[in-house]
């Protein structure tokens, strides 16, 4: 589903996660290094996936994001399918928008090391 686009302006886009089963367990809120699989195709792409409230960006709500890494389509109405290979930290409040994007960069880096 569409967001507020921040991650796209900050380099970071994401897709947003609407679970349209109420039942659906959600891991704890975090960072995670993750895999995603596109409308049931055999390929996964690889990717890191925030859960929780965005608290730099003062959100109220809880939400799911996916930034696939090397990968510009678009996917709005797609169905995801989010396979967990490992937390790599808690959700955070940054003093600023550049202080997130510069974790964001080594939170990537991260999970590109756990997944290759």
């Amino acid at each position: 589903m569409k967001g507020d686009q921040l991650g796209r302006q900050i380099g970071f886009p994401t897709a947003n996660l609407n679970l349209d089963d109420a039942k659906k367990l959600i891991p704890k809120n975090g960072v995670y290094a993750v895999l995603v699989r596109i409308d049931g195709s055999e390929k996964k792409h690889n990717a890191m996936c925030n859960i929780g409230v965005r608290p730099t960006v003062s959100g109220k709500t809880k939400t799911i994001e996916i930034n696939m890494f090397d990968f510009n389509l678009n996917i709005y109405g797609t169905k995801l399918t989010v396979f967990f290979k490992q937390r790599i930290r808690d959700e955070q409040k940054f003093e600023s928008v550049e202080n997130l994007k510069a974790q964001l960069i080594l939170d990537e880096a991260k999970c590109r090391s756990i997944l290759a």
